[in-house]
């Protein structure tokens, strides 16, 4: 499982394209990481993967910007 960048057009992508290289020089998040992209592009024999909003890392009542950067993950397995 791994936190990538939100869907593009989203709300949330452009406030990561906007804070992302200040977010990432201060905590080294990555916030646009596209790993699915790379995944794919890889030539693996075969790559199962799962798209997410993992929303239940922000509880329901949180209003802080930074909680809601880290929702979109993937999760899955590539073979060689």
């Amino acid at each position: 499982m791994e936190h990538v960048c939100a869907k593009k057009g989203t709300a949330v992508y452009h406030l990561q394209q906007l804070v992302g290289i200040p977010f990432y020089h201060c905590l080294g998040c990555n916030l646009t990481n596209k790993s699915y992209e790379n995944i794919q592009q890889a030539e693996f024999d075969t790559v199962e993967l799962d798209a997410f909003e993992a929303k239940e890392i922000v509880h329901p009542t949180a209003i802080h910007l930074l909680a809601w950067l880290v929702t979109s993950h993937i999760s899955g397995v590539a073979t060689k």
